[in-house]
């Protein structure tokens, strides 16, 4: 299954940064994850570190998470 999550941003050490970055983590064992936020950054890089497509802008094709 492919799941999109976002947040508001995925820059620092936050209450919603930390509950998204661990939803995200438990999600990516079983499940195609991206993760969408405009704002990225140190949290970002710890989800790109450990292979999770991360992104700041989402794809014009409708059946991109088909």
């Amino acid at each position: 299954m492919k799941i999109l999550i976002t947040n508001n941003t995925l820059d620092t050490i936050g209450g919603s940064e930390t509950y998204t970055y661990a939803l995200i983590k438990e999600l990516s064992k079983q499940h195609e994850v991206t993760a969408y936020s405009k704002r990225l950054g140190m949290i970002s890089k710890l989800l790109q570190n450990d292979m999770i497509n991360v992104v700041d802008t989402l794809p014009s094709d409708p059946n991109y998470f088909d």
